[in-house]
């Protein structure tokens, strides 16, 4: 008896030692804010999605059509709008994949953009938003023209009718200082500047000062996220050298800090040099080399995903990312991969599943994917 009991003591204490340790997720206040650390490893660990390809568009097979590459954007309806800002082109398809025609006209006058200019298509209730670095314009669904506010400052997310985050920055010589604040349009139209929710320096480029140019890239360019999250009204981002995303609430008050362990991927000079695109006979190139980091970023981008969930792709290794998985409480849940070599950076979720393009034949192709399970977070069919 007292050797069955021995070799049952054992035996626990090798499970409670030597086994796997449970992970957990530590929530501590720091200076009034909460810390939210999660483990290495996510709490459910990896899932593969199962996904279905329900529709795509090919707009090149239309005459109209003249974009050179492509965003969208999407209605809940099903309806989607395929846009270029450079050439101001935003061609309408319906829920059925009908061409229904370019929406936008180039120009100065009321409802018209200019080329360049930042325009930017998408659906708010039962109208059509159109917005460019100055101006915000109305429009019917079917495409005529409402009417317009001209911005003071300019315009990258949209929170509602009379708020929306604007990015400044400011060309110094010594320096580049960046901010990103809220700002509230009057009545009179008047856009006031709010609160500051992100500021540092030199961000976006790697500058050159004293021959007056600059180089940035997705792969290790310093440089905020920032995103709105309209399931819980908060500001989501952070500086992407780093893992750790902000929540905020719209005063710029730092309610949580999303963490976990990151170890940055390394380069070595030859992988420097494909990243920089470097040729020995360019003294541009040999410029973009010196400045260049050897690692690479943390956060390759974030986004938001149906319920409130956040979507965070980080480098994994050269050139390649992962996407991790997170609730509104902040907490580490899944590792997420896909069965298909298919952009996750660049899609954007719903409800039923995600948007994308995809380049075949060197020609981008919008696509919309159900995914069939992860229903915590994506509504079965």
């Amino acid at each position: 008896m007292k050797i069955k009991i021995l070799c049952l003591s054992y035996l626990c204490f090798l499970l409670f030692y030597c086994g796997p340790k449970l992970q957990k997720v530590e929530k501590v206040m720091e200076n009034g804010v909460l810390h939210i650390k999660n483990p290495e490893s996510p709490l459910k660990g990896t899932i593969t999605l199962d996904i279905e390809k329900i529709r795509e568009i090919d707009p090149y097979q239309y005459e109209e059509v003249g974009m050179s590459s492509f965003y969208f954007t999407r209605d809940k309806t099903g309806e989607v709008i395929l846009y270029d800002s450079g050439k101001c082109e935003a061609h309408r398809f319906s829920a059925e994949g009908e061409y229904l025609g370019n929406i936008i006209t180039k120009g100065q006058g009321p409802g018209e953009f200019m080329e360049s200019r930042g325009m930017k298509p998408s659906y708010w209730k039962d109208r059509i938003l159109v917005t460019s670095n100055r101006k915000m314009a109305w429009f019917t669904r079917e495409g005529e023209f409402i009417s317009e506010k001209k911005l003071e400052q300019r315009l990258t997310v949209l929170i509602d009718e009379n708020h929306y985050i604007s990015r400044k920055t400011e060309w110094q010589k010594t320096g580049r200082p960046e901010k990103i604040f809220l700002v509230e349009l009057t009545k009179g139209g008047k856009g006031l500047e709010g609160p500051v929710y992100f500021k540092g320096e030199n961000v976006g480029i790697f500058r050159n000062s004293k021959k007056g140019f600059g180089y940035g890239d997705i792969w290790a360019t310093p440089n905020f996220n920032c995103l709105y999250n309209p399931y819980t009204n908060r500001i989501v981002g952070g500086l992407n050298k780093e893992y750790k995303i902000y929540i905020k609430d719209l005063s710029g008050k730092t309610e949580a800090v999303i963490r976990r362990p990151y170890q940055p991927v390394h380069f070595s000079t030859a992988q420097k040099k494909e990243l920089c695109r470097w040729k020995p006979e360019y003294e541009f190139s040999h410029w973009k080399l010196s400045v260049y980091p050897y690692t690479h970023l943390a956060i390759r981008g974030l986004r938001i995903l149906p319920k409130g969930y956040l979507a965070v792709f980080w480098f994994s290794d050269f050139k390649e990312y992962k996407t991790d998985i997170f609730n509104k409480e902040g907490e580490y849940l899944y590792i997420v991969q896909i069965p298909e070599d298919i952009p996750l950076a660049r899609a954007k979720f719903y409800d039923f599943g995600f948007s994308t393009i995809v380049t075949r034949e060197d020609m981008p192709v919008y696509i919309e994917y159900r995914v069939k399970n992860l229903p915590e977070i994506f509504k079965a069919d």
